[in-house]
């Protein structure tokens, strides 16, 4: 089932005890006095119980105490408590499912330990080579006049890893260098 609720009501702090029954029925929270669907009253109703409240002293004037409890007229409750009441009757809880908010976009976990030398995975080579690509080639709106990326990749891994050994300084201009025909770019004419 689809949730129908406004995701406003994830900033509340505070909730009826008929809000809460609407939302355990996925259901847009309803002012007071509109008719509300059976599921909603039976619901309510369910909730009373979990808190406590023998609910069928109520049934005639379900509209009267919609904002009552044991505890006094106007009773709010707390989103943990709401949280609670909806897990107790186990129906699907819109406090807990995942809202559109949530999907905010987050590195891929296959790369979260890329940049961390104390992550199992990590490739010394492999990071320095994410590196000078985003330097050389990533940072570029278009494509190099006067040296080849070959040339440049080659600088860069010289000025930011001097210490490196030949062997990986191929490697990775080899991984890096998009132009795999090699040749430097012709020069601008005048």
């Amino acid at each position: 089932m689809t949730m129908t609720i406004s995701p406003i009501w994830h900033s509340r702090d505070e909730f009826t005890l008929l809000e809460i029954a609407y939302i355990a029925c996925q259901l847009e929270p309803q002012d007071y006095f509109v008719a509300r669907p059976p599921i909603v009253s039976r619901t309510y109703k369910d909730l009373w119980n979990c808190n406590g409240v023998d609910a069928s002293i109520y049934d005639r004037t379900i509209l009267v105490y919609n904002e009552h409890d044991s505890n006094g007229p106007g009773r709010y409750y707390t989103k943990t408590q709401a949280i609670n009441f909806i897990d107790q009757l186990k129906l699907p809880n819109f406090f807990t499912m995942p809202s559109a908010n949530d999907q905010i976009a987050k590195p891929e976990p296959s790369i979260l330990g890329l940049h961390d030398p104390s992550h199992h995975g990590y490739s010394k080579e492999l990071d320095i080579a994410i590196k000078a690509w985003l330097e050389v080639v990533g940072n570029r709106s278009e494509k190099p006049t006067g040296k080849s990326y070959k040339k440049l990749i080659n600088e860069w891994l010289q000025k930011n890893h001097p210490n490196l050994k030949n062997e990986a300084l191929k490697r990775i201009s080899t991984l890096v260098n998009p132009q795999k025909t090699g040749g430097a770019p012709p020069s601008t004419k005048r």
